[in-house]
């Protein structure tokens, strides 16, 4: 490994055992899934309490999201495992030992981090208040309180009290048949999870996604490559503070990540423009903490280390071009440093900070177009801390990038939420205004038949909440016809979920089983194409956004990274790979 990616934690890097992973390979029989759009992060990797904090698209009443927020601004994550501590974990799982005894330390490493979890929620101050001996009493009559904030309280109190996850289960079933709360306890639950979910291992949480997606017995398809994404908000959240997983961690822990599970999991490296300007104008943080990314690490780590891709998030702060154009009052924000609202220089030249975006941003544009590397951005009202910034998502800056970049393989990310008005109640499933634009006018605009722009479905919170009229939605925006050389639907979404931020929402365990039965319906009553609509949505379209066809730069940088650790990708190739092969043979994709 190059010198800017050096070893994790100044260790010695070692090469991972070339036995069988841990995670386990999916059967060849089943059809191909690739999720474009997921997470395997911990807390350790991410500002979780400013993102929480300055999230305002929460989707639970006003009173658990405040407690939601106090539990969050109360933990300090010190007892998540670091990326460091994991890469040490994962050469230790790697050795060729009994399956048994790794299946027991993976179990052990659950439980483990299950009751971190506990500890430290327990710790917050919030339920230093909370427990007294008053609401020990009543969680233990099932005497709850009348007032929500309390019921809220009292549910999550019942919850934690669970020594082992199997009890966490258990109590959750018989708490769901207190008729008498006046709280949403799936919304409890969701909530739960997403923070139990940040004290886990990486490896586990992928091992915990597929037993979401692919439980034993399970018959549809299989999810033979994750695209986890790593995030970078330093800059935008933190002042530039770093995370306690550097980036240089995170990226050696998903490296080995990558060869364990034998190609199942890769990642896109983060990439903020804002980190960039702040390198190249030798800009430190207020508290001195800072996490090295610079642009040739992430080049390396697509080119070198198992990384697919490159992961941007606008709404933190920046249109994909034109921020020139904007006052520079924009980032006159509390929550972002003063440099950023005045003239930078950089090289003896003074420029905003608006252009310097441009410039860093269009650098990136550039060598991805030059050597097929594919991009995902966050292009959903969501996330960002201001309106203003949610609105950078849904930009139409993004049309003047791929007119000037037309091979860029771009995705949309989450394609401005086309599930968004899909409530219980929908009686005529449509397409939220978002959603239209962002696929009609920005992934469908016309001369898009020959680009590469695509857009996931993910975080489709309402087929979560409707599934029935998944499908009708699906219908009609595969019904469009081409024209104006403009791409169609059918031939530009993706399957994705956004795990584990979807752990938020309800019913998360059914998402793929949803997306199924709604391709499914959609194969059964539209005129049969070659691909299906379903192959399309799962795999074809994936596959040619990220370059995954035999000798296609992707497939091939990937081809030499298993190589390099010892996978031999002629007599036992990742599942994904075989896959790939027998479905792209005498098609046009």
């Amino acid at each position: 490994m190059s010198e800017v990616l050096s070893g994790c934690c100044r260790l010695h890097r070692t090469p991972l055992s070339s036995c069988a992973p841990a995670v386990p390979q999916s059967p060849d029989n089943r059809p191909l899934a690739i999720d474009a759009h997921s997470h395997v992060f911990n807390g350790t990797d991410l500002q979780v309490q400013q993102f929480i904090k300055l999230d305002s698209s929460l989707p639970y009443d006003e009173e658990l999201k405040k407690i939601f927020g106090e539990i969050v601004e109360g933990l300090s994550w010190n007892l998540a495992p670091t990326g460091c501590q994991e890469y040490k974990v994962l050469g230790e799982l790697a050795s060729c030992g009994r399956t048994g005894a790794r299946a027991a330390l993976m179990s052990r490493h659950r439980e483990q981090a299950y009751a971190h979890a506990c500890r430290e929620i327990n710790s917050t101050p919030i339920f230093q208040q909370y427990k007294t001996g008053t609401a020990a009493s009543r969680r233990l009559t099932g005497h709850m309180a009348t007032d929500k904030r309390t019921q809220y309280l009292d549910s999550i109190g019942a919850l934690l009290e669970a020594p082992t996850l199997a009890d966490f289960r258990t109590k959750r079933a018989l708490l769901a048949q207190n008729r008498a709360l006046d709280v949403n306890l799936q919304d409890v639950h969701s909530v739960l999870r997403f923070l139990l979910q940040g004290f886990q291992y990486r490896y586990i949480s992928v091992q915990d996604y597929l037993d979401d997606y692919n439980p034993a017995g399970f018959t549809g398809r299989s999810v033979d490559l994750m695209i986890a994404n790593l995030v970078d908000f330093d800059w935008p959240l933190a002042g530039g503070a770093a995370t306690r997983t550097p980036f240089r961690d995170q990226i050696s822990v998903m490296e080995r990540l990558s060869v364990f599970t034998r190609g199942r999991v890769h990642a896109f490296v983060p990439f903020d423009p804002m980190r960039q300007v702040a390198i190249a104008a030798g800009i430190s943080p207020r508290n001195g903490k800072y996490s090295h990314l610079t642009f040739e690490d992430i080049q390396a780590a697509v080119m070198s280390h198992g990384f697919l891709g490159v992961k941007v998030y606008p709404v933190m702060g920046f249109q994909p071009t034109g921020n020139a154009a904007l006052s520079p009052k924009t980032w006159a924000q509390p929550w972002l440093p003063e440099w950023m609202s005045k003239p930078i220089v950089i090289g003896g030249v003074a420029r905003s900070f608006g252009e310097w975006l441009d410039a860093k941003l269009e650098a990136l544009y550039s060598w991805a177009a030059q050597n097929g590397v594919p991009i995902t951005s966050h292009v959903s009202l969501s996330n960002g801390p201001t309106l203003e910034f949610n609105a950078f998502a849904l930009n139409n800056a993004w049309l003047q990038v791929l007119k000037q970049h037309p091979d860029l393989r771009l995705n949309l990310g989450h394609a401005g939420d086309p599930t968004g008005n899909l409530s219980s109640s929908s009686a005529a499933p449509s397409l939220p205004p978002a959603a239209k634009t962002v696929i009609y006018d920005y992934i469908c605009a016309p001369g898009s038949a020959q680009r590469y722009t695509y857009g996931d479905v993910s975080y489709p919170a309402g087929a979560l909440t409707n599934p029935a009229a998944y499908a009708p939605l699906l219908e009609a925006l595969f019904l469009t016809r081409p024209q104006d050389g403009r791409a169609v639907p059918q031939d530009r979404l993706m399957y994705g979920t956004d795990w584990l931020m979807l752990l938020m929402e309800k019913n998360v365990d059914g998402c793929l089983s949803i997306a199924e039965n709604a391709l499914s319906a959609v194969d059964a009553a539209l005129p049969p194409q070659t691909p299906s609509f379903s192959d399309r949505f799962f795999a074809f379209n994936a596959i040619r956004w990220l370059g995954l066809r035999p000798g296609e730069s992707s497939w091939n940088r990937l081809e030499t990274f298993y190589r390099t650790n010892g996978i031999d990708t002629n007599a036992d190739p990742p599942a994904w790979m075989t896959k790939v092969r027998h479905l792209t043979q005498g098609i046009t994709l």
